[in-house]
């Protein structure tokens, strides 16, 4: 699983997009996608294992994606800042 909730979270919204728009159907963005995609995949590409067994928790809460981040003299302005995303924790 990623260790960016953000990344994530613009997994999710991408896939809620492309739904609204009807790219794609709901019934296509199935748990077993979403599993690989959001860590399976890649996983199993550079072959690493886990053992924690910890799961991502996607809920829909009127989290806001941050105006921007600052760290070590870096800013970094997301393209999406300010609009509604999923809130994202570990289980």
């Amino acid at each position: 699983m990623f260790t960016q909730p953000y990344c994530t979270q613009l997994v999710v919204g991408a896939l809620e997009q492309a739904i609204e728009r009807k790219l794609i159907t709901e019934e296509e963005v199935t748990e077993e996608i979403l599993t690989g995609f959001l860590g399976g995949y890649g996983r199993k590409f550079y072959g690493i294992t886990d053992g924690s067994n910890e799961r991502i928790v996607l809920k829909k809460r009127g989290e806001i994606i941050q105006e921007s981040f600052t760290g070590e003299g870096v800013e970094v302005v997301p393209f999406r800042r300010g609009q509604s995303t999923w809130s994202v924790s570990w289980k």
